[in-house]
């Protein structure tokens, strides 16, 4: 989407870096799940969220 100012002018691309701009928004958007995730699995001792850890195992003393 690269266009002109004319004459003497410059031209320029409106779409550099928008990938890495979309990239970013991903992983900040999935780390945010995951960290939601892990915090409500500790809250609700989820053995579904976080079956591998110490403090949720059944075997654990509650």
């Amino acid at each position: 989407m690269a266009h002109d100012h004319g004459p003497g002018g410059h031209s320029h691309d409106h779409t550099a870096g928008a990938n890495a701009k979309m990239l970013g928004w991903a992983l900040a958007l999935t780390s945010t799940y995951l960290v939601a995730e892990v915090v409500g699995g500790f809250v609700f001792n989820s053995l579904a969220l976080c079956r591998t850890t110490p403090t949720c195992s059944p075997t654990s003393p509650r």
